[in-house]
């Protein structure tokens, strides 16, 4: 689809959101007021994953006051993926760049999107760096970990590939810039395939992840590429909550978890969790070669997410209530 703008290029901005921090959200829209590139090119959707209280249409008060197109929509039931899912479908420009609500981005971020989707149209999904804010320092402890958290820093140098694979050129869901035909296919299997649903944070109860893999590793399928694209930055303002071991714990089972969900979607085969009755002589094992204790705890909860998910059946089940009661966190 092409804009007010004639025959170039133009994006929708997808903003799903489940419960906001209405400071960050504010933040996360106004940097998309503040964007350079001319307004004809981007519209934004809000998308309310079951809010509780619902949002308000307000909210967009500045950004229609400046001639930007937006809307709100909301779903009953939460879940990322369904947001995702439905946001494609609400839309229909060339591009979508979703963003998620503790996102800032740069004023430079949709222009330069836009110049990369029209400087090779056979990259079909791509991202940048996700900075912390300036004054947030994760403890040191855990800095092998932020990556789980949505921080990535990959470098000055674009990197490119046509790969089914991860690797640091599979962008993250957070900023990540898709083509329609590719975003398009994951709307597809979410509605074909109830697993999908699995797939992607729903609410705090279930950490879950990996529907941005899905989507991204879909590239390939269709002969088109992915790509990390350094000049592309936002800044995500992490809950500092997030930084506490016990929390990162929860986010590496549901890790663990989603891989196998993923593995099983896709049909590959995910890495095997460590033998029930090996785990003690694994850890041991870890810490006599050197590993901190923090690094074997974040080691062992993804291997039981693994362990858990592998001893359920393939269909969607209530994977909340097999979860043990340590990772289960607080229903909304």
């Amino acid at each position: 689809m092409t804009g007010e703008a004639g025959s170039l290029t133009s994006l929708d901005i997808c903003l799903c959101t489940h419960n906001p921090d209405q400071p960050l959200l504010r933040t996360a829209l106004h940097s998309i007021l503040s964007q350079t590139a001319d307004h004809c090119r981007f519209s934004v959707l809000l998308v309310d994953s079951a809010s509780t209280p619902p949002l308000r249409r307000d909210i967009l008060n500045d950004l229609m006051a400046c001639g930007i197109s937006c809307r709100l929509i909301r779903l009953e039931k939460p879940g990322l993926a369904r947001a995702r899912a439905r946001a494609i479908r609400e839309t229909g420009r060339d591009l979508i760049l979703f963003v998620d609500d503790d996102n800032e981005l740069s004023p430079s971020y949709v222009e330069q999107a836009l110049s990369i989707a029209d400087s090779d149209p056979e990259i079909g999904c791509f991202g940048g760096k996700l900075l912390l804010p300036d004054h947030v320092n994760p403890p040191s402890r855990i800095t092998s970990y932020v990556r789980f958290l949505a921080v990535r820093d990959d470098g000055d140098v674009a990197v490119t590939r046509r790969s089914a694979d991860w690797g640091i050129w599979e962008p993250s869901g957070a900023g990540a810039v898709v083509r329609r035909e590719l975003a398009e296919l994951f709307a597809d299997r979410f509605e074909a395939d109830a697993r999908v649903a699995r797939l992607g944070r729903t609410g705090t109860a279930r950490l879950s992840c990996g529907e941005d893999n899905l989507m991204m590793r879909a590239a390939a399928q269709l002969g088109l590429k992915s790509s990390y694209q350094p000049t592309l930055v936002l800044t995500h303002h992490v809950d500092p909550s997030r930084f506490k071991i016990a929390y990162l714990l929860r986010l590496l089972f549901w890790f663990g978890r989603s891989e196998i969900v993923l593995s099983r979607i896709l049909q590959t085969e995910p890495y095997k969790p460590w033998r029930q009755r090996h785990w003690a002589r694994a850890c041991g094992a870890l810490i006599q070669a050197g590993m901190s204790p923090v690094n074997v705890l974040c080691s062992a909860a993804i291997n039981l997410g693994k362990w858990v998910e592998l001893r359920q059946s393939d269909s969607a089940a209530d994977v909340q209530a097999r979860a043990p009661r340590a990772f289960r966190g607080k229903a909304t």
